[in-house]
């Protein structure tokens, strides 16, 4: 009798724990987010004799350099391809200026030449003439030399 009811009692509480639902273990998961990484592009100077005096971009990423031989922009560059610095000729109104100085003002790209303080924004009416034939040197908001 004692065996049986030693027995009853095991399978009694064999057949509880059988019956309880199993503890599930949830694992945290990594939530993968988005975020931006900067990156650079190299860019080659086709002309190694011409030196890089300044930079200046606009609002529309439009980059320009002032070198010893004029205005240069950038060409065909992606991430891990390099481009280009080529001569900038896609205004006639600054390419055949010699431009001395190269700045920004309200986030537009401003020149000064021999002869006047210039910009192709706000449709080209910024053209103020100085008597300074060696000026080099304005501010604005921002000049960013080498």
């Amino acid at each position: 009798m004692r065996i049986q009811l030693i027995l009853l009692v095991l399978l009694a509480v064999g057949f509880a724990s059988c019956t309880q639902k199993a503890e599930t273990k949830i694992a945290k998961v990594h939530q993968d987010k988005p975020f931006i990484q900067d990156y650079s592009i190299k860019y080659l100077n086709e002309n190694p004799d011409a030196v890089l005096l300044q930079v200046a971009s606009d609002r529309n990423g439009y980059i320009q350099m002032l070198s010893s031989k004029g205005l240069l922009r950038t060409k065909a560059g992606q991430f891990l391809f390099p481009g280009t610095l080529v001569k900038d000729v896609q205004d006639r109104s600054t390419s055949d200026k010699k431009i001395a100085s190269i700045g920004i003002y309200q986030d537009q790209l401003v020149y000064i030449d021999d002869k006047a303080v210039l910009s192709n924004a706000w449709a080209g009416k910024l053209y103020s003439r100085h008597n300074m034939p060696d000026a080099n040197v304005f501010a604005g908001e921002r000049i960013l030399p080498f």
